[in-house]
């Protein structure tokens, strides 16, 4: 009688009873794990392989999905930071504009509001002052 080894827990199964899985052998008790784990959603799909190869394996999806992830942001957040400093600049320039509109010609932006402000008082001469008093304190 021919035996095989369990490619899970590396026990020697008779070959009538062991379950072909990828590229070995699986033993009656590893199999209804698999089963169990399979009801549960978790694959086995790495179940063949040592663990060592499995720990690999984990260490490159890994790497795939933090570069994956940098890829993301980038592709997003580049953009928008370029974007943004677009619009920056863009404010910055009409910052600039206008401070050198307000430096070149100062009398011409704020006269106009002084003025305003004394066409206002001389039309409301005539008015009369309000008339302010204290209550008495409360006691």
């Amino acid at each position: 009688m021919a035996t095989v080894t369990c490619v899970r827990c590396g026990c020697q199964v008779a070959f009538e009873r062991a379950d072909v899985v990828g590229t070995g052998y699986r033993c009656d008790a590893c199999t209804l794990y698999a089963q169990r784990e399979a009801a549960d959603g978790i694959d086995d799909l790495s179940d063949h392989l040592p663990a060592g190869d499995r720990e690999e394996l984990l260490r490159r999806k890994t790497r795939i999905v933090r570069w994956g992830t940098t890829a993301l942001v980038l592709a997003i957040g580049g953009p928008a930071v370029a974007v943004g400093m677009t619009w920056g600049v863009l404010y910055g320039l009409a910052a600039g504009f206008g401070m050198a509109q307000l430096l070149s010609n100062p009398v011409a932006l704020v006269g106009e509001s002084i003025a305003d402000v004394v066409r206002f008082r001389r039309s409301h001469r005539g008015l009369p002052a309000a008339r302010v008093r204290a209550l008495p304190p409360r006691v």
